[in-house]
C-alpha cells in the first residue's frame, strides 16, 4: 500500500543536497564517501503513506488502513542530513541556496522519514528539528516565517501533526469544525490513545473534556465515543445497518440511533456500508439526519478536503497556518492527494483553477517553492 514520492516526481531535484554536506561533523565525513553516488539524486525511494479516501466509498473501503511504517533512508543518510540541517541553521544562512536545501531535504520526506530524521536531529543534537527551524526571534511578521513554519510543520510525525492540526482548529472564539470533524474520522481507532497522550503533552489538557466544549451538541455523540471504543464493532454488518435505517422513520430520534452506529465503527468501514447494493438508496435517505460536516466529510471525502483548502485561501490572501497544515497532512498521502486535486477543480469557486495553480499564485518566494514541492503539479 506504500507509493514513491520520488517516482512520482520523476527523480527531480530542487538543490543538489551533496553541494552541502562536504563540511558536516567530523564523525560524519565518513558516511560522505558511503553515499557520493547516491547525493546526486534524490534521497533514496521515498515511501508516500497510502492513507487513501477516495470519493468511491465502496471502491476506498481499505484505504485508510494503517501500512507498516516503512523507511527507504538508512540511519547514516538520515544522520548525515541532520548534521547538513543543523549546519545550515546554525550558521543562519538566509540565501535562496540554503532555502532550496532545506526543501529539497525536508519537503519530499514521509511521514516516518520525517519522524525519523527528527529523532536523529533530536537525538544528536539535544533540541527538536521543529524548533531550530523556528529561532525565537523569528516573528509572524517577519520575512520567511510562514516558509519556516511550513518546514517545521513538515518534519512532524502523522500523529504529532494531527494533535497540532486540532488545537489550533479550537483556538479563539468557536472552532472550525468542518476541520475537526475532518481530522477525526480520518484517525483510526488504533491511533485515537496516542492521539490523546500527545495532544496532552503538546498543551496539557485532555483532548476529550476540550471537544465536547468546542463542538456543537449533534456532532459530540458522532465523533466522542470513538475515543473510548476499544474495539470497533464488526465492519460486515450491512444486515444491521439495514435494519436500523429501516427503523429511522418510526424512531423517535434517529440521528441518535445512527450516531450510535457510526461512532463505534472504523470510517473505512462506515463508507462500505453506506455504499453497500443492500443499503444504498436507504443510506441517502438517512444521510439527511446526519450533520451537514459529518455527512460531507464521511461520505465524499476528497471533495470535503478540497473545501477545506479553497476556504484556506479566500478572500484577500488566506489563512497560511491553515494551509500549512492541509498541505502537510495530504500532500504526503500520494493517492489522497491526486483525488483531492481532482475534487478541488470540480467544486464551486475553483472556476477551473488547480490547486497547484492556485497555491502557486496565493504564496511567495521559499515558502511557496516549499509547497509546490510537496503538492506537485
Amino acid at each position: 500500500m506504500s507509493n514513491s514520492r520520488s517516482a512520482r516526481r520523476g527523480g527531480e531535484s530542487l538543490v543538489e543536497e551533496s553541494n552541502l554536506d562536504d563540511d558536516v561533523d567530523e564523525d560524519d565525513e565518513g558516511d560522505d564517501a558511503d553515499d557520493e553516488g547516491g547525493a546526486k539524486r534524490r534521497s533514496g525511494e521515498q515511501v508516500a503513506r497510502k492513507y487513501s479516501l477516495a470519493a468511491s466509498a465502496k471502491q476506498d473501503g481499505d484505504a485508510h488502513r494503517k501500512p507498516r511504517p516503512i523507511s527507504t533512508l538508512s540511519g547514516d543518510r538520515l544522520t548525515q542530513q541532520a548534521a547538513t540541517l543543523h549546519r545550515l541553521l546554525t550558521e543562519q544562512d538566509a540565501s535562496a541556496a540554503t532555502d532550496d536545501v532545506l526543501i529539497n531535504i525536508i519537503a519530499p520526506k514521509s511521514f516516518e522519514e520525517a519522524e525519523s530524521l527528527s529523532a536523529h536531529y533530536l537525538e544528536k543534537y539535544k533540541t527538536s528539528l521543529a524548533t531550530s527551524l523556528m529561532p525565537a526571534g523569528l516573528t509572524e511578521v517577519a520575512t520567511g516565517w510562514w516558509f519556516r513554519k511550513a518546514l517545521a510543520t513538515l518534519t512532524l510525525g502523522r500523529i504529532e501533526l494531527t494533535a497540532v492540526s486540532l488545537e489550533e482548529a479550537m483556538k479563539g472564539i468557536g472552532c472550525d469544525e468542518n476541520t475537526i470533524v475532518e481530522i477525526i474520522l480520518e484517525t483510526p481507532f488504533e491511533d485515537l490513545p496516542q492521539l490523546q497522550s500527545t495532544y496532552a503533552a503538546l498543551y496539557h489538557k485532555d483532548l476529550v473534556k476540550t471537544l465536547t466544549s468546542e463542538l456543537r451538541a449533534p456532532l459530540r455523540p458522532l465523533l466522542l465515543p470513538r475515543f473510548s471504543t476499544a474495539t470497533p464493532s464488526d465492519p460486515s454488518d450491512a444486515a444491521t445497518l439495514a435494519a436500523l435505517l429501516a427503523s429511522l422513520d418510526e424512531n423517535t430520534n434517529p440521528s441518535a440511533a445512527l450516531a450510535v452506529f457510526c461512532a463505534t465503527r472504523e470510517t473505512s468501514h462506515l463508507r462500505e456500508l453506506f455504499a453497500h447494493p443492500a443499503v444504498a438508496p436507504a443510506a441517502a435517505a438517512a444521510a439527511a439526519h446526519l450533520p451537514d460536516s459529518y455527512r460531507s466529510a464521511l461520505l465524499t471525502p476528497h471533495c470535503h478536503a478540497a473545501r477545506l483548502f479553497l476556504d484556506a485561501m479566500k478572500g484577500a490572501g488566506h489563512h497560511h497556518g491553515k494551509l500549512v497544515r492541509l498541505v502537510a497532512r495530504w500532500g504526503r498521502d500520494v493517492e489522497g492527494v491526486r483525488a483531492v486535486k481532482r475534487a478541488y477543480r470540480e467544486i464551486d469557486g475553483t472556476d477551473g483553477e488547480t490547486l497547484y495553480e492556485r497555491i502557486r499564485s496565493e504564496a511567495k518566494g521559499a515558502y511557496q517553492r516549499c509547497l509546490l514541492e510537496v503538492v506537485q503539479p
